[in-house]
């Protein structure tokens, strides 16, 4: 655990695997799938709420260095589509199934 920038814990709770017996310690990795999306999506709420970023922003005015695979996404890409899920970086053509909307989305190779 960190608290204005000092680490106040490092211990662990349970073991590195069920019935394994080895304890979690600071050094221990987990596997957290997909946990840090929602993390991550909570502080650029509160980051927006505190009047830091807008939604509505050009990702580049925030990440001068961003690039996308065209130039005119990499200029339109807001905030709000990397959190959307609607900046769909393609390494195969896009699905057909109906089940795919893909209405509204910036579709490019990355």
């Amino acid at each position: 655990m960190i608290k204005n920038d000092s680490i106040v814990f490092t211990g662990g709770f349970g073991e590195k695997r069920n019935g394994s017996g080895l304890p979690v310690d600071g050094n221990t990795v987990f596997q957290i799938g997909s946990v840090s999306k929602s993390f991550t999506a909570t502080l650029m709420a509160m980051m927006v709420d505190d009047g830091l970023v807008n939604w509505d922003d050009p990702v580049k005015w925030y990440l001068p260095d961003f690039a996308m695979y065209d130039p005119w996404v990499t200029d339109n890409m807001e905030v709000r589509d990397l959190f959307l899920h609607r900046s769909v970086c393609l390494d195969r053509p896009a699905p057909t199934s109906p089940a795919w909307d893909m209405t509204g989305t910036i579709s490019m190779p990355c």
